[in-house]
């Protein structure tokens, strides 16, 4: 499952055992808890494990407007759908891996690229978009990171209660700094685990 919070681009991804709702509000609870914008509207795909009783519920429970896709159009889940693309497809492939130790593993890779991504890795957001007969021109923001973008957000539950105002910039700067060391990826195949 991969979940995105669109203004900043944060991605977390949860390997789900099942469809079952027990894993999906296991990792919807996870997630609320390490997004850095509280979370507001939940916007799902179609899928049985998410239009269901049991998810309006909790997202009642938790204040959370519930949102559909429409069938058939995956542009409604663009957010989630470029990083399917991006993260999962282009590092972990087409296979599918499943039983406790397939799960245990793949959430291991998870956890590490989640880190790696959402603080190392910048990416630009398109500002405006202008037609010219038949010519689209784009233009995009400065790159930078899920993190930064978080970071200088007003409404960040990160730049609220990690440090006082004046002390943010160099508190983060130390921050990335003691990350680097907790982002050691080790070099690893899916499929030797599972073994």
């Amino acid at each position: 499952m991969t979940i995105t919070e669109v203004k900043n681009a944060w991605t977390v991804h949860y390997v789900l055992k099942n469809k079952a709702f027990t894993w999906v509000n296991k990792a919807l609870d996870d997630a609320c808890m390490h997004l850095p914008l509280p979370v507001q509207i939940l916007h799902s795909d179609n899928g049985s494990e998410f239009i269901n009783h049991a998810l309006m519920n909790w997202c009642n429970q938790k204040g959370i407007m519930l949102t559909r896709s429409r069938s058939s159009k995956k542009n409604d889940n663009c957010f989630v759908e470029q990083k399917n693309g991006a993260t999962v497809r282009k590092h972990i492939g087409y296979l599918r891996y499943s039983g406790d130790k397939g799960v245990a593993a793949l959430q291991a890779v998870y956890t590490h690229y989640d880190r790696l991504f959402n603080y190392f890795y910048p990416g630009r957001k398109l500002v405006s978009k202008e037609r010219a007969g038949a010519k689209i021109k784009r233009t995009y923001d400065k790159p930078q990171t899920p993190f930064d973008r978080a970071m200088s957000s007003p409404t960040s539950t990160l730049a609220a209660s990690w440090f006082p105002k004046k002390e943010q910039e160099q508190k983060s700067k130390e921050h990335m700094t003691n990350l680097r060391h907790l982002l050691i990826v080790p070099s690893l195949h899916l499929t030797s685990l599972m073994k």
